[in-house]
């Protein structure tokens, strides 16, 4: 079986990440009449006045918002930082929590196109309620719905990658470059607050796009590996992604990724509740399960009692990490990856081996990304992310 026939999309974006690393990393930096850069997109009195950070989005924009929020209180000092869905914040987040002092909470709105209807009600809502806090969008489009209701905006450029196969782009890129935003901001907290120097500072943005890079420089072997577990997972129909803290978003991308792709049930879950919950599911042989290790994670302990589990009911197991692969059972397949610089930037490129056993199951099985063989699917009036009412919530 050749693998250059199931090339895809999913593959091709993973593999230019340093590539766009390298562009964000010198768009961070550069200033011009028009536009301050990511590092000097918000001022001094907007990064530290705020008590309360919340980043939220939509999808794929969420879990950026999860992979970021810990930066927050690591780097900025901030110890209250969440990720909250969009929905939740423009629906339910208390009214009293929102403005009652300027600059609070500081609300990053993460959205490529900038057009999902709730991303737009958060903004707004941000806004009106009392004072109003400091609401940020993070986009790729200025001049979209989103941003034009947000004070400040993180504008992200992602030029546009070759795509031979004419599907609707899966994302891969678009993630990073969310993440490396709100990575790039909270670094940047931190310096203006004196947490570290500018040198410092500067190392940390630079050492995101080296960890893409260091991943990357194992792709061939990375690739192989998991073209052959892809083969032998291909008659599976059911997936499920296992992580803990930031890593969370990893799991819940990479789950997203399987619907797209292929179209296949993906679940997530953390690593505890995989113990509670997911240990009792029927036909445990049937059930492909990813678990993504970060050797610094303080729940590794449970990482390592929870693959135990696992492979003593008879998943069929992967493991991505950058941990010891003696660590792990010999019936489970360890991919092993390149620990960051910094432990919290672990979620920047730790997806890349999911995103590929998403791309290869999908061409495996015979079937298109976002389901564009399904036309009555693919064309359904029903999902009205960008045109649903917008309504807000006092």
């Amino acid at each position: 079986m050749n693998k250059c026939e199931f090339d895809n999309q999913l593959r091709r974006e993973c593999m230019d990440l340093p590539n766009l690393g390298n562009h964000l990393l010198n768009d961070n930096i550069e200033t011009t009449p028009d536009y301050q850069g990511l590092r000097l997109a918000l001022s001094t009195p907007d990064l530290c006045q705020p008590r309360k950070v919340v980043l939220t989005g939509c999808g794929d924009s969420y879990c950026a918002a999860v992979a970021g929020a810990r930066a927050f209180t690591l780097l900025g000092q901030v110890f209250d930082a969440r990720a909250i869905p969009a929905v939740e914040f423009s629906r339910h987040y208390p009214s009293g929590e929102i403005g009652t002092e300027p600059y609070n909470p500081l609300v990053y709105i993460i959205s490529k196109s900038g057009s999902p209807a709730r991303c737009v009600e958060v903004a707004r809502r941000v806004n009106e309620t009392n004072l109003g806090g400091l609401s940020v969008g993070v986009t790729a489009t200025p001049d979209s719905p989103m941003a034009k209701e947000c004070k400040r905006i993180l504008k992200v450029d992602v030029p546009e990658l070759e795509n031979p196969f004419n599907e609707y782009p899966p994302g891969c890129r678009s993630y990073y470059a969310s993440m490396y935003a709100v990575f790039s901001s909270a670094i940047r907290m931190g310096e203006v607050k004196g947490q570290y120097s500018m040198a410092e500072a500067s190392n940390m943005r630079k050492a995101t796009q080296r960890f893409a890079e260091a991943v990357n420089n194992n792709f061939e072997q990375i690739d192989e590996q998991i073209f052959e577990v892809a083969k032998a997972w291909k008659d599976l129909d059911s997936f499920e992604f296992v992580s803990s803290g930031a890593d969370m978003a990893t799991a819940w991308f990479t789950a997203a990724k399987v619907y797209e792709a292929s179209g296949d049930i993906a679940t997530y879950e953390n690593v505890e509740d995989f113990c509670h919950i997911c240990y009792f599911a029927d036909h445990p042989e049937k059930v492909g399960t990813v678990f993504y290790v970060n050797y610094k994670d303080p729940s590794y302990p449970r990482y390592k009692k929870a693959i135990a589990s696992a492979v003593s009911l008879g998943r069929p197991t992967l493991i991505i990490t950058d941990a010891p692969v003696s660590d792990f059972p010999e019936e489970a397949v360890v991919c092993s990856i390149p620990s960051p610089e910094y432990y919290w930037q672990m979620p920047i490129a730790h997806y890349v081996p999911g995103c590929l056993l998403a791309g290869y199951i999908a061409r495996l099985k015979g079937v298109a990304f976002f389901r564009t063989d399904m036309r009555d699917v693919f064309v359904s009036e029903t999902n009205k992310l960008r045109t649903s009412k917008i309504e807000i919530v006092r």
